[in-house]
């Protein structure tokens, strides 16, 4: 087992005390004094120095001293370091607040910036915190640390971080285990299906939830579907049904009556005789339009093919006319081209030696004259060359000119005698239209024709004698169609009635629908219960083993790890008793002291470590029980100052 023992701890500037030094040489002691002396600053000046807080948890409290106004004392930096015994080894740590001054340019005093901490190990300098912190670490972790070092710490803990902290004492046990040995909970491996029991809990919860939700929702389905039902009291249904039976009797017979009247005798037969009209005119019709269209489709063929033929006529002048557009740009270009070489020529003509060329570019010197002669002998055979080339451009660009001008007047004379064709072609195809125009004109409209005018007349005598008889016969209709209405009216009412017990069945059923699905929900909510009462019964006996196991680790304190709540289920707790008494309401300060140690030395044997225990209050107890870590008890007393008993 790992042993941290404190020889010495020296506090400089740290909160209230100004330069003190406790001298402890790895022994245990009473620290009395009376109070606001500094007994807790003690533990708090050791836990900075290794971690950087103070015993509330608190990494940003105000290690500096305060004046009378609570002002921080500038200058007074706050320095904590102790000698312990590791193991039977020393080692000397070091933490101090040093505060950073810089100078401002411009100004003559300086400013304060952010204070800054320093660290040794061994009187070495840490290069940084990490590197502190790294070595502290090796020696004891944080949390396990304050565990270990104040006998309050472990049951500050949340209930839940507390039961983790036990479950790691014992070996545990598996749910396997806990229904193999309780017979009751046999059905409860089908249950879980693969998942633990707290998922299986979460999943009960959440059914139950939604279906107490549901059961909850049912009251007022129900009575929405009752008030849903309409009332039939007083309405006789099979006198309804022999009514709508008896009306639609009536309308059948008034429609064949109707239509044996629009239908029958000589209203017939005039339809007939309307019908026979009308098919004559239409093949007189026909008749008339084949006759014409024979004189006429010669014409309208020709027609036809004249318009083809201008067609293309005005494409061929619209396409020569684009030729000519396009022969006549590339005629521009060429003579633009010609210009130009022409320019070039002249000036290269004109173009003599530059005798500024026979003097040296580097010294200025002239050129010795044999070098002379043959530049100016270069020159001129260059030039030569350069003068026959642009000529025989100029020629080549000339001929082209010539070829282009005269493709533009054989082009010219090609459009005008495309030109002169259209017109032709448009001449004709006019004259051939008029033709076309008069030969219809002759012919007439069918309408004026002595064919057409003799059936019309006798389309319209027929009319008019159909006219007569439909008025003869019509008041009688009307009688038969009031008849109708007032049966139709008369077996809509009794249907609208009648729809009042299709709508009251409808609603029954959905009643019972509900009352279905309401004894569903309930058998689902009681099996549910079961469910839930397999996994708290589960808990509860593994958790009773679990107690039994966990306790067995201590002298004094016992632990209860479940309430079991009025309904019969249980609560998940993590709860230290002594006596029977919870240690969070009804145990005094000296047993919860006694009972803090008690779980230290169990906690220390599990992490196989001890580190020195600070006992605030230690005057309230009366026998501390041995631990064998070394413990300092604080204790309030009248003296004015710190009085040291080492033991």
């Amino acid at each position: 087992m790992k042993d941290i023992k404190i020889n010495w701890i020296r506090y400089e500037n740290f909160k209230g005390l100004k330069d003190y030094k406790l001298v402890l040489d790895g022994s245990n002691a009473d620290v009395s004094a009376q109070n606001a002396v500094g007994k807790t600053t003690l533990y708090d000046g050791f836990l900075w120095l290794l971690f950087g807080k103070d015993s509330a948890e608190r990494s940003k409290f105000k290690a500096k001293p305060f004046d009378k106004e609570r002002n921080e004392i500038l200058g007074k930096e706050p320095v904590v370091e102790a000698e312990l015994m590791v193991d039977g080894q020393r080692i000397l740590l070091k933490r101090e607040l040093v505060e950073v001054w810089s100078k401002i340019k411009g100004r003559t005093e300086k400013e304060r910036k952010s204070d800054k901490t320093k660290y040794y190990v061994n009187q070495v300098p840490c290069n940084t915190a990490k590197e502190f912190r790294a070595y502290i670490d090796a020696l004891i972790d944080e949390d396990t640390f304050k565990l270990l070092t104040n006998p309050a710490a472990f049951n500050s803990l949340d209930w839940t971080k507390r039961r983790e902290v036990l479950l790691q004492l014992v070996d545990g046990v598996t749910d396997e285990e806990v229904i193999e040995k309780n017979e009751e909970l046999s059905g409860l491996t089908k249950i879980l299906d693969g998942r633990s029991v707290e998922e299986q809990k979460k999943i009960i919860s959440a059914k139950k939830r939604d279906v107490a939700n549901s059961i909850d929702g049912m009251t007022a389905r129900f009575d929405e579907a009752e008030r849903a039902i309409p009332n039939t009291e007083g309405i006789d249904q099979e006198q309804l049904n022999a009514l709508v039976a008896t009306n639609k009797t009536k309308i059948e017979e008034g429609q064949n009556k109707i239509a044996e009247l629009k239908n029958g005798g000589a209203i017939t037969d005039l339809k007939n005789k309307r019908g026979q009209l009308d098919l004559k005119l239409t093949e007189e019709k026909a008749r008339f339009f084949q006759t014409n269209q024979l004189s006429t489709e010669t014409l309208i063929n020709d027609i036809n093919k004249l318009n083809i033929d201008l067609n293309e006529k005005n494409q061929a002048v619209w396409e020569k006319e684009s030729q000519i557009s396009n022969t006549d740009q590339t005629l521009t270009r060429e003579i633009d081209s010609k210009g130009n070489l022409l320019r070039i020529y002249k000036a290269k003509k004109e173009e003599t030696f530059d005798v500024h060329r026979t003097a040296c570019k580097m010294c200025g010197q002239e050129l010795p004259a044999d070098q002379t002669e043959q530049m100016k002998s270069t020159f001129n055979k260059e030039k030569a060359e350069e003068v026959e080339k642009l000529l025989a451009q100029g020629k080549a660009s000339a001929e082209k000119v010539r070829k282009l001008e005269t493709e533009i007047k054989q082009l010219t004379n090609d459009f005008h005698s495309l030109i002169s064709k259209r017109d032709i072609a448009k001449d004709t195809l006019d004259r051939f239209k008029e033709e076309l125009s008069l030969t219809k004109e002759r012919h007439g409209q069918f309408e004026d024709s002595k064919e057409s005018k003799s059936i019309i007349a006798e389309i319209q005598k027929v009319t008019q004698s159909m006219i007569e008889e439909q008025t003869s016969t019509q008041s009688e209709i009307e009688e038969y169609n009031n008849l109708i209405r007032e049966s139709s009216a008369a077996v809509d009412s009794a249907r609208q009635q009648l729809s009042l017990f299709s709508q009251k069945e409808k609603q029954l059923n959905r009643i019972q629908e509900l009352k279905d699905e309401h004894s569903n929900l309930a058998s689902t909510y009681e099996e549910l219960e079961r469910q839930e009462y397999l996994t708290d019964e589960f808990t509860r006996r593994k958790v009773q083993l679990l107690e039994k196991e966990i306790n067995a680790k201590f002298s004094m304190a016992n632990f209860k790890l479940f309430d079991i709540q009025k309904n019969g289920g249980i609560n998940e707790v993590c709860e230290a008793t002594y006596g029977g008494s919870e240690y969070s309401t009804n145990l005094n300060n000296a047993a919860r002291i006694n009972v803090g140690l008690d779980i230290i030395n169990t906690l220390s044997n599990h992490y196989q470590v001890s580190a020195p225990i600070f006992v605030d209050n230690a005057e309230s107890v009366n026998e501390l029980i041995d631990t064998q870590a070394q413990m300092i008890s604080l204790i309030v007393s009248d003296d004015p100052v710190f009085k040291v008993e080492v033991q």
